[in-house]
């Protein structure tokens, strides 16, 4: 005789349609989650993420074990990229030591007394005061500063650097016929050096005048010390470091 089996209860039916609906839900959440984590990875890990799942340059390491994400060049077993290490510098010669050299060229000239120099990266200043180089209140060069230039001529003329002369004065106002104002003096002071380095041999493409009158002081114009600091003229050499070298060996 067959058996009837009583249809399910109501309560049964509903627990088997409440489990397909929380699968169906956990797998859109965890869908949510990989999208939200996506969004949030950085651009560099991804890349890096991605390098380590390329089977033509790894094999098939992730599928079999023997190269990993984590086992991958460019990260570390924490799952984080190393960080970078500075490329190690070659040694040069600090700013001192090289300041130190051209101090010493200058000794052996005789022009120790005479003309200061400063460096920085790719600048040589060479200061002369201009009781070196002119009479007060005058653009004229006195026999003594061409014989300055000319022991500087060596140094000048050892590379195809630019030369920037610059003709600087303190804020005593001049008011002359052949200088209205210290800008027309520092102007003709500098194009008076110019001049003269051309006359020596240097190729004038490589020479530019610059004038500031007394808006670029390096000591107090209330003294007559630094009064006389601030009347001067510089050399500034524009020189790469091969440049540099080169000078450093006249």
């Amino acid at each position: 005789m067959a058996t009837f089996d009583p249809p399910a209860e109501k309560g049964e039916r509903l627990e088997e349609w409440m489990l397909t609906y929380m699968d169906t839900v956990t797998l859109l959440v965890t869908l949510f989650v990989l999208i939200l984590s996506f969004a949030s990875i950085s651009e560099e890990k991804f890349n890096a993420l991605v390098e380590g799942l390329r089977l033509d340059k790894y094999g098939p390491g992730i599928m079999t074990g023997s190269t990993g994400v984590m086992d991958m060049p460019g990260i570390t077993a924490g799952g984080s990229l190393p960080t970078k290490q500075p490329a190690a510098k070659p040694d040069t010669e600090s700013s001192a030591e090289t300041t130190e050299r051209l101090e010493a060229m200058l000794a052996e000239r005789g022009l120790t007394d005479l003309v200061q120099v400063k460096f920085q990266e790719g600048l040589i200043n060479l200061q002369l005061q201009e009781n070196v180089l002119f009479p007060s209140g005058s653009a004229d060069l006195i026999p003594g500063g061409a014989k300055v230039l000319d022991r500087l001529y060596p140094i000048l003329s050892s590379g195809k650097f630019d030369i920037v002369v610059q003709g600087h004065t303190d804020s005593v106002p001049i008011s002359t016929d052949a200088f209205p104002s210290n800008w027309e003096l520092s102007g003709a002071r500098a194009s008076s050096v110019v001049r003269d380095l051309i006359q020596l041999g240097i190729d004038q493409d490589r020479l530019q005048i610059a004038g500031f009158a007394h808006t670029e002081p390096i000591a107090s114009n209330d003294t007559d010390e630094g009064r006389a600091q601030n009347r001067r003229v510089n050399i500034v050499l524009h020189a790469s470091s091969d440049e540099i070298s080169e000078i450093l060996r006249q």
